[in-house]
């Protein structure tokens, strides 16, 4: 396919792929977005000529490795794809440039369990709490999903003293997937997209309505960016139609265009 004929498939113009000189766009963002960007990261480089190198790390937690933290420690970036709820915050949000905040993807939490464990039902509130219940160990993560379950989720379930001895929090950019592909949790929480991209464990499906928890996630320039226009572009491919149908077979849910 000829660059012109990518270009317009993508919703772009010519004049945005093509750069007077090539540079690279420093990234921190949310590990809900690592499975999409395995595909979109190649594709943007060839369009532009620019390269992409992105830090990952769970949306919140005081883990070096965390968004919040990497933002207080003043790390490199041009941009940030971070959970919306965090730009509220002064102490964060002063870093940034907040015209050019832009919503990107909804994200919901699901459940997987250990490759080869029996895989449970998921229908309603009942089923989630008869296999959390049942499971020996039962792993979420320090980001926004993990917040909620240790927070609310078990509280709803009723499910709190149990959960003391059986849930494991999974420290910074690790993922819960990673740990029940370990074999150190059978059942594990976390970002769908997340969850979807992790190799050696069965993604059961989506909690249930009743119990679902989304999160909204954005990009927004730093005001120390050293390419700031090529920030702007990147998030303009990101809102583009084809980005967005790699978003969603992702597990994300793209936000308007």
């Amino acid at each position: 396919m000829s660059l012109k004929k990518l270009v317009s498939g993508m919703g772009l113009s010519i004049a945005m792929v093509v750069p007077a000189h090539a540079a690279q766009l420093n990234v921190i963002a949310s590990g809900s977005f690592h499975g999409a960007m395995d595909t979109l990261i190649p594709m943007y480089e060839k369009l532009t000529g620019n390269t992409v190198h992105i830090e990952w790390g769970p949306s919140a937690g005081k883990s070096p490795e965390s968004l919040p933290m990497r933002i207080k420690n003043n790390e490199k970036m041009d941009l940030a794809i971070i959970l919306d709820d965090a730009l509220k915050s002064n102490e964060l949000s002063q870093n940034f440039d907040l015209s050019s905040r832009t919503e990107l993807a909804n994200s919901k939490i699901g459940l997987a369990v250990s490759k080869g464990t029996k895989v449970p039902p998921l229908k309603n509130e009942s089923d989630l709490k008869a296999t959390l219940l049942s499971a020996q160990k039962v792993a979420y993560s320090q980001g926004s999903s993990g917040v909620y379950i240790r927070s609310t989720l078990f509280k709803k379930l009723n499910i709190e003293q149990e959960m003391q001895t059986k849930g494991l929090e999974v420290p910074g950019k690790k993922l819960v997937g990673e740990v029940l592909a370990e074999h150190q949790a059978d059942v594990g929480m976390q970002q769908i997209s997340e969850l979807k991209h992790t190799k050696g464990i069965t993604f059961v499906g989506p909690l249930p309505e009743s119990l679902q928890y989304v999160s909204k996630f954005s990009s927004v320039i730093s005001k120390k960016a050293e390419h700031p226009e090529i920030a702007a572009q990147f998030v303009q491919f990101l809102k583009s139609k084809q980005a967005a149908s790699i978003l969603t077979n992702s597990g994300l849910e793209p936000i308007g265009k």
